[in-house]
């Protein structure tokens, strides 16, 4: 059965030297995250899942706006019953979780406002970088709804309980400061920078080996729940996995030969 068909121009891709650049570009409803284009990112990513060029994503939007959450306009109509409400969110639940679930490193570029569904959004990535004039808000109690599509969980893992508390319950909006102070953003550059920064920093960490890369992130994204026999039982179920690869074998021979290791973290 061929697959469906979506809009592609409202997420562009992009490719830059093994580097995989996704961009939202629904600039007229500021990127909200409709069904079109949650439908046309769904696309973008079976384009590049698998694909052994791609090292690296780089997930970032065109415009004013990161994303400022969920289609509002769509809301507006005859009300949902629960089962198409649960029916529409788990959809969106997909889309997210196939970002989250990239066995290559994932970088966001948060150009703008990222809100509610928005802010879940960027915070699928392993790091994220930001435009000093972006703002981040969890402001789903405005409109009398749940915080959704997994930012509970992720914001309780990267900055505790008690701020994730805070940031969802009083829906008040974070700067771009505010938000490298608290860790949940890894660095801050001038507007339209953000985006260059993301890919350099994409393209560094796709030097690194896809195998250890994707079996590390399987393993980070079970750590929160996971008791500590279960996250020894992975890495030695992953291990093995790793030591049978051209690339680890490569390494050794590098390190025996005193020559410089092909992934290296020096100073920025």
């Amino acid at each position: 059965m061929a697959s469906p068909r979506h809009d592609e121009s409202l997420v562009a891709l992009e490719r830059v030297d093994g580097v995989a650049v996704l961009s939202l570009d629904d600039q007229k409803r500021r990127n909200a995250l409709s069904a079109d284009l949650q439908d046309a990112l769904a696309g973008r990513l079976s384009e590049i899942r698998g694909d052994p060029q791609v090292r690296a994503v780089v997930l970032t939007a065109r415009g004013r706006y990161f994303s400022v959450g969920g289609d509002v306009g769509a809301m507006t109509g005859d009300p949902l019953s629960p089962a198409e409400a649960r029916q529409r969110l788990a959809r969106l639940q997909g889309c997210v979780e196939g970002l989250r679930s990239l066995e290559v490193p994932l970088v966001a570029a948060v150009n703008g406002p990222a809100f509610a569904g928005g802010f879940s959004l960027a915070l699928t990535a392993d790091f994220v970088v930001a435009a000093e004039s972006a703002t981040f808000c969890a402001s789903f109690g405005r409109f009398g709804l749940v915080p959704d599509v997994g930012i509970v969980h992720a914001l309780t893992r990267l900055v505790g309980l008690a701020l994730a508390r805070e940031l969802l319950l009083t829906c008040r909006s974070v700067t771009a400061a505010e938000a490298l102070e608290r860790g949940f953003v890894r660095s801050l550059h001038p507007p339209s920078e953000e985006l260059a920064a993301a890919i350099a920093l994409a393209g560094r960490l796709g030097g690194a080996s896809p195998t250890a890369y994707a079996l590390t992130k399987m393993m980070l994204n079970r750590a929160a729940e996971a008791d500590l026999a279960s996250l020894l039982e992975l890495e030695a179920l992953a291990q093995p996995i790793c030591l049978d690869t051209a690339y680890h074998r490569e390494a050794l021979r590098r390190f025996l030969a005193r020559e410089p290791l092909a992934f290296q973290w020096d100073q920025e």
